[in-house]
């Protein structure tokens, strides 16, 4: 076990989650032994699974192993990309992803640590000692994020500040009322920008604004959101604003979604929509893209696949080809369909869950494991329980 929590310097909380005293240490190792925070030692005890944190493990024998990084010897630099409860989302220079769950919290307990979750913040890097791919324990910080904002009010669904929006397609008629159409489905005109933004009413191609309306969600695609009391604020372009942006081959086309890979051959899947009335205008409709393209996208730190910014190559047609192949055979549990049933396609569902997130239909069809239409907790958990080997068969 490791020591992740020290307490008047007499008690030493652990891993588990149970706690041991200064005069076990010294009675059990040496007299001038005082343990250290990653320190690892051997517990013989009474009580070897806490019924809950804090309990005294009842010590029988106690081995001093060392410190963490001379005991696992693997150190790894990581970037926290999302911070949820007191689960830590990493990743590494190679881009692969890593979660944490770190026990301490500095509002639930009275131990002194410097990694408290709530020390951590997105964008921040740190040493990890590593025991193989497993994180286990936080040991340094090497860069520290500005933090601009821990609670913004820009929302990608609506709340009492509004929502997030994103242009991505202009109305070439600009008398038109829908000028500009955002992301979530609505439209906003350019009388509306000029009213609240104080310019001459124009937005481009990417850009983010936060909208605020009484009749805060559209009934239909395009309808318009005009409303005396609006807010709209702008918010930046969208590579100034995710600050991520990554050059991806198109794989293959399925209705409205996009199947994606980078350079590392890591697979990203985007349903992206733009509707094709009232006259948008836009080089990005569905039918533009083609297996083989390759364009840049703005990501987001979870690396979703944001917005496509511009074609870097356009594959050549060959139209004896199947512009539509039989469906793609649905892996259970893939959901973020990369072949592989991991802690990543826990995490997609989950944001499904939050509605922080859309499934595409044979992603729903790949999740929904009790069949109900939806994905949901339960289906979540049977994901759980398969990757961590509880159960053997997926539905």
């Amino acid at each position: 076990l490791k020591v992740i929590g020290i307490y008047n310097d007499d008690y030493y909380f652990l891993s588990n989650g149970c706690i041991i005293y200064s005069g076990e240490v010294r009675e059990y190792i040496d007299d001038d032994v005082t343990l250290a925070y990653g320190d690892v030692v051997w517990i013989h005890a009474d009580s070897i699974d806490p019924i809950e944190p804090g309990q005294y493990a009842g010590i029988r024998e106690i081995e001093y192993l060392g410190k963490a990084e001379e005991y696992y010897g693997t150190t790894k630099e990581l970037t926290i990309t999302n911070i949820n409860g007191n689960t830590l989302y990493l990743r590494d220079e190679q881009n692969m992803p890593y979660f944490f769950w770190l026990e301490v919290s500095e509002e639930s307990s009275s131990y002194k640590s410097e990694f408290y979750v709530d020390d951590f913040h997105v964008g921040d890097k740190a040493i990890f000692v590593m025991n193989d791919d497993d994180i286990v324990l936080p040991l340094e910080f090497t860069y520290k994020a500005e933090v601009v904002n821990l609670n913004p009010v820009e929302e990608t669904e609506w709340n009492e500040h509004g929502r997030r929006g994103m242009v991505t397609a202009i109305n070439e008629d600009d008398s038109g009322w829908c000028k500009y159409y955002l992301d979530f489905g609505c439209g906003i005109s350019s009388v509306e920008v000029k009213k609240y933004l104080g310019n001459d009413g124009t937005l481009n191609y990417g850009d983010i604004i936060r909208a605020k309306f009484t009749d805060v969600c559209p009934t239909e695609i395009g309808q318009i959101c005009w409303d005396d009391d609006a807010e709209i604020t702008y918010l930046g372009t969208a590579e100034e604003y995710y600050g991520n942006t990554r050059e991806l081959t198109i794989t293959n086309i399925s209705g409205n979604t996009l199947y994606l890979e980078d350079e590392q051959n890591m697979s990203y899947s985007f349903y992206w929509y733009i509707p094709e009335y009232y006259r948008y205008k836009s080089e990005f409709y569905i039918d533009n893209f083609n297996i083989g393209d390759k364009a840049i996208f703005v990501m987001n730190d979870e690396d979703d696949v944001i917005l496509p910014l511009k074609f870097t190559d356009k594959a050549e047609v060959d139209e004896s080809i199947n512009l539509n192949p039989v469906e793609t055979k649905v892996i259970a549990g893939d959901a973020n369909g990369d072949s592989e049933i991991d802690i990543i396609d826990v995490i997609a569902m989950n944001k499904v869950i939050l509605g922080q997130k859309q499934f595409t239909a044979e992603q729903l069809k790949a999740c929904d494991f009790n069949q109900n239409g939806m994905v949901d907790p339960d289906d979540s958990l049977l994901l759980m329980e398969y990757i961590v080997g509880l159960i053997d068969v997926l539905n």
